[in-house]
């Protein structure tokens, strides 16, 4: 069992090497950093749990950098405690609003340090499962569509400004009212999160799969030119001939149809994208089903149809 691990910015050897030894016989793991850009580099680099931060550091004042990690989008979930000799209120208050969990006056006592401690681990903790739940569908456990969006978002920027090359399939559960009707909508649902799961065993860690709606799926493959993509996507639709769905006494015949895009510096906007996946999944759809297309012609040509 990994041990949760706190990093220590402090600047001063000698409070650091205080601190470093009531961390550990705490049980805890110890990283270390001497100014806010090491603290900063350890943040990225490392899995943190907590950081105890201290207010004087070379290249930047505690709060200050506080407020730097909270508002960031990838470091806001780890709990801060300030650490000062400063005990005015008005240090108080500088502290808590510049996004620290907590303030800790030096030198600290060991055990008002570590139950201020747990508590800032209990409230990640809680932080982390209501993250969780907020970006995850509720009924297969995969990505949301909003937090999907965000993905989509998060891979356009990389790609205009780092020209990285990601592609999008859009996939749909062939006949699946036929499912529903004559098996009911219980085993619907658990045909829906046996293919999540079959998703997120096959696909590679780098891609993101989420639920779009309905039966729909949507994965973003991460650094996959559309060749590659569709290729990906057919070994996923051949796989599930091998697959077993549904119930130990009911096997429910799953088969998917899919339509895949990559981006191009044509593609101005994440709708135009994932237009044109839609309508390569709708020519599959017309073509007979249990099959994947790629998407052609400009991005202006899109016109997104309905699927069924």
């Amino acid at each position: 069992m990994r041990r949760q691990a706190i990093l220590i910015v402090e600047q001063s050897p000698t409070q650091r090497a205080i601190l470093r030894d009531m961390v550990q016989r705490e049980g805890y793991a110890v990283l270390e950093a001497t100014t806010g850009a090491e603290g900063t580099e350890a943040l990225r680099s490392q899995q943190v749990d907590a950081v105890l931060v201290g207010w004087e550091l070379p290249d930047v004042a505690g709060p200050a950098l506080c407020y730097r990690w909270s508002h960031s989008e990838e470091l806001a979930l780890i709990p801060l405690l300030i650490m000062t000799s400063y005990s005015g209120s008005e240090s108080v208050r500088d502290c808590l609003d510049a996004g620290a969990l907590d303030f800790i006056s030096k030198p600290p006592n060991q055990l008002e340090l570590f139950a201020r401690l747990r508590l800032a681990l209990r409230l990640r903790d809680l932080g982390l499962r209501l993250h969780e739940s907020s970006v995850r569908d509720a009924l297969t456990g995969l990505y949301n569509r909003r937090h999907i969006q965000e993905e989509l978002d998060r891979h356009l920027s990389a790609a205009r400004r780092y020209g990285e090359v990601f592609s999008v399939a859009m996939t749909d559960v062939d006949l699946f009212k036929n499912t529903n009707d004559r098996y009911g909508h219980t085993m619907g649902d658990v045909v829906l999160r046996q293919l999540a799961e079959y998703f997120d065993r096959r696909l590679r860690k780098t891609d993101i799969v989420g639920r779009f709606g309905g039966e729909e799926f949507i994965v973003i493959l991460h650094g996959t030119a559309l060749g590659e993509a569709v290729m990906a996507m057919d070994s996923l639709r051949r796989g599930l001939a091998t697959y077993r769905f549904g119930s130990e006494t009911v096997a429910v015949p799953v088969s998917f149809s899919a339509g895949v895009a990559q981006w191009t510096p044509d593609i101005t906007t994440i709708d135009a994208l994932v237009c044109k996946a839609d309508a390569a999944l709708y020519a599959s759809k017309q073509a007979g089903r249990n099959r994947v297309t790629a998407t052609s012609g400009p991005a202006a040509e899109c016109a997104c149809a309905e699927t069924g």
